[in-house]
């Protein structure tokens, strides 16, 4: 077989380049867009044993989580694949259609509450709360796919 136009020589560059080109992609820092909110809160409150957990997020991926069974807050750091799956997320409901209030048709004394705050990247801040938001079908999806988020990706 007859390379014609080319040397080896070129042939050789050309494939240690590329090589080059992907081990620096490969290696660089994934780049994260820029954050859709200053600071997320979620309270969580209730159920039987009278629940008072509160979740704090900021727009870099900083969190803390205290709650009344603790003494000292657990603080840390999402990845930034989670905080682009946060940001997606957040940005997926739409918070000035929010209502104050989602209460669900259910009753019981051991449903939890759920209050969420986020001040968005203007400086403007939505408030909501939902009872029993797992079984809530009048608060919207994207809303109640928000809390489940929150709540799987902050290690307690």
């Amino acid at each position: 077989m007859r390379c014609t136009g080319m040397t080896g020589a070129s042939l050789l560059l050309i494939a240690a380049s590329l090589w080059t080109a992907a081990i620096v992609s490969a290696e660089s820092p994934r780049q994260v867009p820029p954050p859709k909110f200053k600071s997320l809160q979620l309270t969580k409150t209730g159920g039987f044993a009278g629940v008072h957990d509160v979740t704090t997020l900021d727009g870099q991926g900083g969190w803390q989580f205290s709650s009344r069974a603790r003494t000292d807050p657990t603080k840390g750091k999402l990845s930034a694949a989670q905080l682009e799956t946060l940001n997606a997320a957040v940005a997926a409901v739409d918070w000035s259609k929010l209502k104050a209030r989602y209460d669900s048709s259910g009753r019981g004394a051991d449903m939890f509450n759920y209050e969420i705050i986020l001040t968005d990247a203007e400086g403007k801040t939505f408030r909501s709360s939902i009872r029993d938001f797992e079984t809530n079908s009048l608060a919207p999806k994207e809303l109640r796919a928000l809390i489940s988020l929150i709540e799987s990706m902050v290690k307690k």
